[in-house]
């Protein structure tokens, strides 16, 4: 990336003018694909991401052998976070799941600013918490609160980390992120969409009513936004 460009990725642009003149000869410009797969579970990582545009999914296997996810990543925030708690690989499988773009830098190179720079060790590891705040938020939310509150507080997510109202989604990709059946997340959404808090169309679904979703997700969402703009953006 050229020292003079400016990033749209909200965490970049929260650094101290120093630290992403360190980093920026290190960044370069990729493309995100459905599906593209930016950090292996159990494998050494290679670069870190950070989103431009899209959104990245965050996964862990369950005992049954499948997937749940745990977060999600857009333009505020970075994949690979390990390579911030200096560790170089994690059991978690991070995934795109709206395609985008997003600025990538090697371990390495990231490893090396963080230990040159206090300030960017400490901006960047205060995302980390973020993200284990993000996680356990998850948690609750998939313990405690219904189908149509998580679903509520998914679509609120998503549509922080989208651009305008439609946000790509299919039914089999909202179980997984629901901890539920295919036919637990068609209930919810024909109850969302009587509500005319979106309207549902095939591979999409469009928010018509943000207020109200916030309202029924309730305390599940709006924290660790909260907490961001706090300790990162600041």
């Amino acid at each position: 990336m050229s020292r003079s460009t400016s990033p749209h990725n909200l965490l970049l642009r929260s650094l101290a003018p120093e630290d992403l003149h360190r980093l920026a000869p290190h960044l370069e410009i990729v493309s995100l694909n459905s599906e593209d797969v930016l950090v292996q579970p159990n494998i050494s990582i290679d670069y870190a991401y950070f989103i431009e545009k899209g959104m990245a999914s965050v996964v862990t296997m369950t005992p049954a052998g499948g997937s749940l996810e745990i977060s999600n990543i857009g333009r505020e925030g970075m994949a690979g976070v390990c390579l911030l708690l200096d560790l170089d690989q994690t059991p978690l499988r991070t995934f795109v799941q709206m395609t985008g773009s997003a600025l990538r830098i090697r371990a390495e190179a990231l490893k090396e600013a963080m230990d040159e720079s206090g300030s960017l060790r400490r901006k960047l590891l205060r995302y980390a918490h973020i993200v284990m705040m993000q996680t356990a938020e998850t948690a609750v939310a998939l313990a405690r609160n219904t189908v149509n509150q998580r679903l509520a507080r998914w679509l609120l997510l998503s549509h922080d980390r989208a651009d305008g109202d439609e946000i790509p989604m299919t039914h089999e990709r909202l179980a997984l992120a629901l901890g539920v059946r295919r036919s637990g997340v068609t209930v919810a959404m024909a109850e969302l969409e009587a509500e005319h808090m979106i309207k549902s169309r095939r591979g999409k679904i469009i928010v018509r009513d943000r207020g109200k979703l916030i309202d029924i997700a309730g305390g599940s969402y709006g924290r660790s936004e909260t907490e961001y703009r706090r300790v990162v953006s600041a």
